[in-house]
């Protein structure tokens, strides 16, 4: 082989690699966007594959080839955790809150984290066909109101890709700051752990 050859043997090779590695393939190359809601006094980042259905609630159907993420919901309440607990409970179908997880700290909040499976019946999701819906459930409170930001997927789908949506999530719960905070934009490609 004369060396010219070699180097296009090289060069297509290098192509053909950045090819196979579509963006949303791996969890650094979710492309997050901004989010802002006046009526929540929030803003943040979320996937921008995954467009708003309802208020706070991000519908994403594909964010990579063979991954499938429900749901998304954002939800801020003028009550504590206890006075809303009875209804966030009976929408999980539980009796009681898992223990945590884990704590997280983002930007501005403080988050419990729980994981739970669930029917999540009367919640206008499509029938699950792989089993229960997997729930990542965060909780933070402040000013006398309470957080909610919830990843739901399919448990085939969460465990064979916890790290995507780890960081997917941890994304999420990291920018979410109160409106007088600096704008969200800002925050895009920030690093936090």
């Amino acid at each position: 082989m004369t060396r010219q050859s070699i180097l296009v043997m090289v060069i297509l090779l290098i192509a053909a690699t950045a090819c196979s590695a579509l963006p949303g393939d791996e969890p650094g190359a979710i492309v997050m966007a901004p989010f802002r809601r006046e009526d929540m006094g929030l803003q943040g980042m979320v996937p921008s594959a995954c467009p708003q259905v309802a208020s706070g609630v991000f519908g994403c159907e594909a964010l990579a080839p063979g991954e499938a993420l429900l749901a998304l919901v954002i939800n801020a309440h003028n009550a504590p955790l206890a006075e809303l607990e009875s209804a966030l409970l009976g929408s999980l179908g539980l009796a009681a809150l898992p223990p945590s997880v884990g704590s997280y700290r983002g930007r501005a909040f403080a988050w419990q984290r729980y994981q739970l499976d669930s029917e999540l019946k009367d919640q206008g999701l499509p029938p699950s066909d792989g089993g229960l819906y997997r729930v990542d459930l965060a909780v933070a409170e402040s000013g006398g109101g309470t957080l909610l930001v919830a990843m739901i997927t399919l448990p085939a789908d969460r465990e064979a890709h916890s790290a995507f949506y780890e960081a997917l999530y941890n994304q999420v719960l990291y920018t979410l700051v109160p409106l007088s905070s600096e704008p969200a934009s800002r925050q895009e490609g920030a690093s936090h752990g």
